[in-house]
């Protein structure tokens, strides 16, 4: 069985990632990938080559992500909180 796997973009405290690391859930953030500033589209790419979902505070999230969706060649589907 696949493990879940989460990405956290910038727009979300380090802190969540790392509390999902204690807790058994492979999470990986923007900030220790090196991807702070890097655009929608380059975290989209990111996490659709590490099989991962997307877990973001972004208030824009449901506009500007599924407008993102359309311009990535793999469908990744965004977990807006």
């Amino acid at each position: 069985m696949a493990r879940l796997k989460i990405y956290t973009d910038e727009n979300t405290d380090v802190r969540i990632a790392e509390g999902l690391k204690r807790r058994g859930i492979k999470a990986f953030s923007a900030h220790e990938k090196d991807m702070i500033g890097a655009s929608d589209i380059e975290h989209f790419k990111y996490a659709s080559k590490i099989k991962a979902v997307i877990f973001t505070h972004d208030h824009h999230c449901p506009v500007k992500f599924l407008r993102v969706l359309f311009h990535c060649s793999k469908a990744v589907i965004p977990a807006c909180f």
